[in-house]
């Protein structure tokens, strides 16, 4: 048996390790750098990545082409998805959901296996008025940012009434309805987190550029519209890439079209 004395030793010098340990393990939890947050780097019909090499557009079928930007050079396709932003090396996207064009998903894929598919989350569902898709009297749009391994996406909608209209089908329906709310996803897992807001908020997010300059490759939106249904116009939609110094347009690459149907007043 050990003298008292000898006890005692033992005892203080493991609380006193122990205790350091703890102070060295909140101080190194305080000193730790915050999660990096990442914006998308927006351009006509798309997303780049950070450099500004590499563009990722939605093409007119509805899915995404990867293009080299300083050349045009198509490098790969993914039907059927919407480029939102990139995040180190791979590209989030929304995805289409089959035979419910109310929901999507939120894919997550690897630049450099050609768009493969990493990860993807459930379909996502919203209130059952919402129209994701463009269509009279109704809008759907997104903004995102990436922290961390999380991304977090934020969205609005808003339905208006109009003759003929599903909004209405009560008559004290007010005259507007809107909703918004915010999706975090695990980026690794696929697994979200989805939360509506209790009253509507707005998307304070810079919309789509129509003219946008990375290093010496000038990205602008060329348009050309023709009469649609009623009121609406079908405008076709590409995007050109010009030489930021002597103006020669270097190529050009189809963008998936839009309807533009004004809103019911």
């Amino acid at each position: 048996m050990l003298p008292s004395r000898h006890v005692w030793r033992f005892v203080l010098v493991a609380l006193g390790s122990s205790l350091l340990g703890h102070f060295i393990g909140r101080s190194l939890h305080a000193d730790s750098p915050p999660a990096k947050e990442i914006s998308p780097v927006l351009i006509p019909g798309g997303v780049a990545d950070p450099e500004g090499k590499f563009g990722y557009v939605t093409n007119p079928k509805g899915g995404t082409d990867a293009l080299r930007l300083a050349t045009g050079e198509l490098l790969w396709t993914v039907k059927e998805v919407r480029p939102l932003i990139v995040s180190g090396n791979r590209l989030v996207a929304q995805a289409a959901v089959k035979d419910q064009p109310k929901q999507f998903m939120l894919v997550v894929m690897d630049i450099a296996q050609s768009g493969a598919r990493l990860t993807r989350s459930e379909p996502l569902t919203f209130p059952e008025w919402v129209s994701i898709e463009r269509e009279l009297s109704h809008s759907f749009s997104t903004e995102c940012r990436v922290v961390g391994n999380t991304l977090i996406l934020s969205w609005r909608a808003d339905a208006w009434s109009s003759v003929g209209s599903s909004l209405l089908s009560k008559p004290e329906t007010p005259q507007r309805t809107a909703a918004s709310g915010r999706i975090q996803m695990d980026l690794t897992t696929g697994k979200t987190v989805s939360k509506p807001d209790e009253n509507p908020v707005e998307l304070n997010g810079p919309a789509e550029p129509r003219d946008v300059t990375l290093g010496t490759c000038r990205l602008m939106l060329a348009e050309s519209a023709q009469a649609g249904q009623g009121f609406s116009r079908n405008i076709k939609r590409w995007l050109q890439a010009i030489d930021a110094k002597s103006g020669k347009v270097l190529w050009e690459h189809n963008l998936a079209p839009e309807a533009v149907i004004p809103p019911a007043h």
